[in-house]
């Protein structure tokens, strides 16, 4: 699944030429504190975020702010699910904008990734979901599987996608449980890449699984 196929079509960049009043305004009506910005050419100018724009006056020109406020995320076209999954997450963006050559193609939001992701893998049943990056030849699911369920988990569904690299592959597993901050670490521990995660309780494993890495790479 590309990104295209996940775009949100309810939402709309705003061009540069509007003021900040616009966006304050479009973030208060929509309830996204991340705004995606382009030019009259429909050209990527960059995410802002609401909060940041408190400070001026809201008759101040978008493309008169400073350069600084416009994040640069993005994914192109061609990107899969997983990598729209891995920038919002590892961003904590509300939405991230679609690119080809240089123009806004639409806007991916955090509502239809997890949709198409639940159509993906069944939304009824609930639960995390972990993506690991790997080269084909080492891909395992028994070895996967043991590990998953090492830790009183189980695998719902999987699916598998190529990663940008040739001989890679992105692996994504739905499990049966939100609990997969300890499942991370043994994953890692195992020398497995995790590419990406989503869960309910991401803020909690996240800031773990950021301080594994810094040990492990210490």
């Amino acid at each position: 699944m590309k990104a295209l196929d996940i775009i949100d079509h309810t939402l709309v960049p705003i061009a540069e030429d509007k003021q900040v009043r616009d966006i304050l305004i479009h973030s208060e009506d929509h309830l996204w504190k991340h705004v995606v910005i382009q030019n009259q050419s429909q050209e990527f100018i960059g995410i802002v975020f609401s909060d940041d724009l408190l400070e001026f006056d809201e008759d101040t020109l978008i493309s008169e702010l400073p350069k600084y406020l416009f994040n640069q995320t993005h994914i192109q076209d061609e990107a899969n699910i997983f990598e729209a999954l891995q920038h919002i997450s590892a961003q904590s963006f509300q939405c991230i904008p679609v690119i080809s050559n240089g123009l806004v193609l639409g806007i991916i939001s955090i509502e239809s990734l997890v949709k198409k992701l639940g159509s993906l893998f069944g939304a009824q049943d609930p639960g995390a979901i972990i993506v690991l990056k790997m080269a084909k030849i080492d891909y395992s699911l028994q070895q996967i599987s043991r590990i998953i369920e090492s830790e009183d988990a189980k695998i719902l569904s999987l699916c598998i996608e190529q990663a940008t690299e040739a001989q890679s592959i992105l692996v994504m597993l739905k499990l049966n449980t939100f609990s997969i901050d300890r499942i991370i670490e043994i994953l890692i521990v195992h020398h497995y890449e995790v590419f990406s995660f989503y869960s309910e309780e991401e803020s909690l494993y996240k800031a773990r699984y950021d301080a594994l890495w810094h040990y492990l790479n210490v």
